[in-house]
Formats: structure tokens, C-alpha cells, sequence
């Protein structure tokens, strides 16, 4: 009983300290949105984040430079979680920091931000921040001012030259690579024209058609196929001159008829949504795993890598009850084997007791006869052992004694 009972006890342990094991798997804060060194022109954010298993969570904190903005402590799900803050315009570091149910801390990893909001002059031009997020680089011409370069620019967004009285514009509509290395395409939105540059070239514009150039593009550099730099150059201070003739060639005898080649229609900046509804020109793309559009250098297309949702810390459940059922095999085992053997019982003083029963009713010479077959036994027949002799008690002796004087009578 106490070997059983030691074995019960080593098991209880061993569950026990499996237990503890699995359930002090560590567990992760996730952050989904918005991306490291993010920038957004809106000062409504949402901050979202997740685990990486299933968390048991009294409460989370958005902090957003050292301070607790927001707090949630219902409906923490493993996935999409979302807090909603307002902020103002500047660069911010964020965190998200959790509680759970034993009194545990957990912190995330600490993300920067910044909120671009209104109007910002750097020098020789002012950035306006459009509420979806893109750029617009306001620049005044005038003649002696001296070339400058522009912050990088993403697709979709555009460059307003003042002159005069008038605003121009000019998009950024495409970059990319191609055999001949960089290229972008802009487009003259007073004249409806689309440039194709290549890499190290540049393209001047005449806004007001008065045979002076107003101002100079050189695509100085494409980083990653993403951002575009370029130099300003206000007044080049060349005049445009007019196009030389073309002289009338005479045709040649019975030509061969050439189709003219078709125009390619002038696409519009917002005008080629995909079927998914992106504007590429805006530099939107269709991402799959988060079903949306966005721009991959603002939110990053991939998911953080989620674990099929496992239940909740009961992985060791199933090996639990297969210990017990081992355990209580070895109990069964251990209990048949304690078990005494059944005690062989002699039947020989019943046989002789019964002899002596039916003995009691033979008459007396019967009697007389059977005590004298005992005497003549031979010695050696005394030897054998004493549970082999009929057993006679006084009773036995009364009954034939007064059994032989019926007879004398």
C-alpha cells in the first residue's frame, strides 16, 4: 500500500511541475500599426497590436512619450487590437504595455512617429501636408535665385511653382528601372504633357509661353524605386528657342501605306484605380494579407508571423490524462500482486470425523472387529502422521461401550 501510494505521489508531482512549465511560456506584445519611423499628415491615428499566443490580459496601455494615453481592459483578443488617440504635430514615441491576470508586465518595443499637420517652410520652398498623407512642395520662382534640391519625393505627390499671380503644377506619376537604369515620369498639368526622364537628365518647363524657361527638373537620384530627388533650378536663363522646320520630303512612287501609331491616352493622377480600387499613381498598392490599400514605405505590407490560435494553455491537458490512465494501470497491477494465495484446507479430520459418525451406528462385533484391525498394524504404520488416524472422542467410546452391554443382554 505505501509502494502505491508513493507511486501516486511521484506523479502528482511530475503533472504538477508540467503544469508550471507550460503555463510560464512567454508571451509577446505585437506591434501591427503604424510602422517603425512612421509619417502622417493625420492627427487621428490608430495604433494597432496583437500576441503572439493567446493572451490572458487584465489590461493594456497605449504610452505615447512617457505618458499613458489610452487605456483597454475588455476584449483583449490575441489579434487587432486597436486604440484610437488624437496627436499633434511633431515626432512621438509609442509603446503599448500589458497586465495580465498573475500581476505580470508586459512591454512592447518602442516605435517612432512623426505627425505632419499644416504647413512647414524649409528654406526655399514650404511643405503642405494633405490629409491622405502626400506632399505638396510650394515653390515662388524668381529670377536669381539659385538652385536647390527637394526632400524625397513618393508617387503621387507634387511640386506648385508660383509665378505670378498663377500656380502651376507638376506630378509625380511613375518611377521605376528599366535597361536603361532610373526613370520617372512627371506630367505638366498646364499643358497636359507627360516627360519620361532617365537618370541624370533634366526636363525645363515654360508655364506662361512667353519663349522663357520658368524653371529646370534634373532627376538627381531613385532610391529603392520609392523616392525621388530632384534639383530646382528657377530661371535657367536660356530661351526657348522655336522648333526648327521640318523640311517637306516628296513622296516616293506608290508608297506603302503606314497606319499612324495610336496615342497613348494621358493618364490622370487619381484616374487609374486597379481593381481593387488603389491608385498606383498615388503610390497605393493591393495588399493581400491585410486586404487594403496601402503604401509600403508608410505601413508594410507583411503581417507579423501569428500562430494558428492555439487554446488556451491546455496543450498538456491530453498528456495529463494519459499519465493518470498509466498511473492507475500500475495501481491494478501492483494491488493483484499484494494479494495472499488461498490456503490449501486439509479434508482428512472431516473424512475421519464422518467415518466416525457412520461408525457410531454399526453394531457392536462390527465395532469390536475394526478396534482389533488396528492393533495388528505393523510399527512402522504408527509413524505415519497423526492426521491420518481416526479421531475417536469420548462420546465415540460411551456409544460402543453401552452398544456392547445391549448385546451381553
Amino acid at each position: 500500500m505505501k509502494k502505491q501510494l508513493y507511486i501516486i505521489l511521484t506523479l502528482t508531482l511530475l503533472i504538477l511541475i508540467f503544469a508550471t512549465v507550460v503555463s510560464a511560456a512567454d508571451i509577446n506584445i505585437l506591434l501591427n500599426s503604424p510602422g517603425t519611423d512612421a509619417a502622417s499628415s493625420s492627427t487621428s491615428q490608430d495604433f494597432i497590436f496583437g500576441f503572439s499566443q493567446v493572451p490572458d490580459m487584465e489590461e493594456c496601455s497605449l504610452i505615447v512619450d512617457g505618458e499613458v494615453k489610452k487605456t483597454r481592459n475588455t476584449l483583449i483578443m490575441m489579434n487587432n487590437n486597436k486604440l484610437n488617440i488624437e496627436l499633434e504635430s511633431g515626432s512621438h514615441e509609442w509603446m503599448v504595455k500589458c497586465i495580465d491576470t498573475d500581476n505580470n508586465e508586459l512591454v512592447s518595443e518602442t516605435r517612432k512617429l512623426t505627425i505632419n499637420a499644416g504647413t512647414a517652410t524649409a528654406g526655399d520652398y514650404d511643405i503642405i501636408y494633405i490629409a491622405s498623407g502626400l506632399r505638396t512642395y510650394a515653390i515662388t520662382l524668381s529670377e536669381g535665385k539659385d538652385a536647390f534640391d527637394l526632400p524625397a519625393m513618393k508617387g503621387g505627390e507634387e511640386m506648385q511653382f508660383k509665378l505670378g499671380s498663377k500656380k502651376h503644377y507638376v506630378d509625380l506619376i511613375k518611377m521605376g528601372t528599366d535597361d536603361k537604369g532610373g526613370f520617372v515620369e512627371i506630367r505638366d498639368r498646364t499643358h497636359s504633357k507627360i516627360y519620361r526622364l532617365a537618370l541624370d537628365t533634366s526636363q525645363a518647363f515654360d508655364f506662361n509661353d512667353d519663349a522663357i524657361l520658368d524653371v529646370e527638373l534634373m532627376f538627381k537620384e531613385l532610391e529603392r524605386n520609392v523616392n525621388v530627388f530632384f534639383t530646382v533650378t528657377p530661371f535657367p536663363g536660356t530661351v526657348v528657342e522655336p522648333e526648327p522646320e521640318v523640311p517637306v520630303v516628296e513622296p516616293e512612287p506608290e508608297p506603302i501605306p503606314v497606319e499612324p501609331p495610336i496615342e497613348e491616352e494621358t493618364p490622370i493622377v487619381g484616374g487609374d484605380e486597379d481593381e481593387h480600387g488603389c491608385i498606383g499613381s498615388a503610390g497605393y498598392t493591393w495588399c493581400e494579407e491585410k486586404q487594403k490599400c496601402l503604401r509600403e514605405w508608410e505601413e508594410p505590407c507583411e503581417v507579423a508571423a501569428v500562430e494558428p490560435e492555439p487554446t488556451k494553455n491546455k496543450a498538456w491537458i491530453p498528456i495529463l490524462i494519459a499519465i493518470i490512465v498509466i498511473a492507475l494501470i500500475l495501481i491494478i497491477i501492483f494491488s493483484s500482486k499484494g494479494k495472499k494465495k488461498p490456503k490449501h484446507v486439509h479434508t482428512h479430520k472431516k473424512e475421519h470425523k464422518a467415518e466416525h459418525k457412520t461408525e457410531q451406528h454399526k453394531p457392536h462385533h462390527e465395532a469390536k472387529e475394526h478396534h482389533k484391525e488396528h492393533k495388528k498394524k505393523k510399527p512402522e504404520e504408527t509413524t505415519e502422521s497423526s492426521e491420518d488416524w481416526p479421531i475417536m472422542g469420548n462420546e465415540n467410546i460411551d456409544i460402543i461401550k453401552s452398544t456392547g452391554r445391549k448385546n451381553r443382554k
